[in-house]
């Protein structure tokens, strides 16, 4: 079923794409002042339905509903594939809780099982690790709260490359970038690769018989 509807949305972008490439090649030939009736058929009808549509207030709602609808599946799917879910199922804490510890947090670049992330807010106390979504994820998900007792160890890096990715570009990133990543190993979820931005509100608590 998970393939069904990445299929239609891979077939839907690509409708909506040559419905808007013929658009403009229809527009562009026009403007140049050569005219090919079919073209020029399919631009006047496509002008119209876009009139007609933009003009009503049902596909205004419709849209709007629609667009936050998949915002919120996106996010969520995302969250399933970074493995935050199963992180959760141990370390969650709420984002109640994180406000009252009334602590400063860092942001930046990260990667969760391959996943790019960027605006991962993170922080630490002396009880663990704290990873929370931005604004406004934050209400959709829990924050996570790791302990440092259930982390195996913290290797530093330079540049930002998905745990065990190493190529030549990845290589090239570690030469040149000036930024330090943490790579976090996990003791209980040791097939999630977690790599996050290593700032000062992060490190400053880290045990030093973690970090290599």
């Amino acid at each position: 079923m998970k393939n069904y509807h990445k299929l239609a949305f891979k077939l839907f972008g690509r409708i909506i794409f040559i419905v808007f490439v013929l658009y403009f090649i229809s527009f562009f030939l026009n403007f140049q002042g050569y005219v090919v009736p079919a073209l020029e058929d399919y631009r006047k009808w496509f002008e119209n339905i876009n009139d007609l549509l933009f003009s009503n207030l049902f596909f205004h709602l419709c849209f709007g509903v629609g667009f936050i609808a998949l915002f919120i599946w996106g996010s969520f799917d995302s969250n399933k594939k970074m493995g935050w879910d199963e992180l959760a199922s141990r370390y969650s804490i709420s984002r109640d809780r994180v406000k009252k510890m009334n602590i400063e947090f860092d942001y930046g670049q990260s990667y969760f099982n391959d996943v790019y992330y960027n605006g991962i807010h993170l922080s630490s106390t002396p009880n663990g690790l704290i990873l929370k979504h931005p604004f406004p994820f934050d209400y959709l998900h829990p924050s996570l709260l790791i302990p440092w007792n259930e982390i195996d160890s913290i290797k530093i890096e330079r540049g930002l490359k998905p745990d065990g990715k190493n190529n030549l570009l990845n290589k090239i990133g570690a030469v040149i970038s000036p930024w330090k990543y943490a790579n976090v190993k996990l003791l209980r979820f040791n097939k999630i690769g977690i790599v996050i931005p290593w700032k000062s509100n992060t490190r400053k608590n880290a045990p030093e018989t973690l970090v290599t």
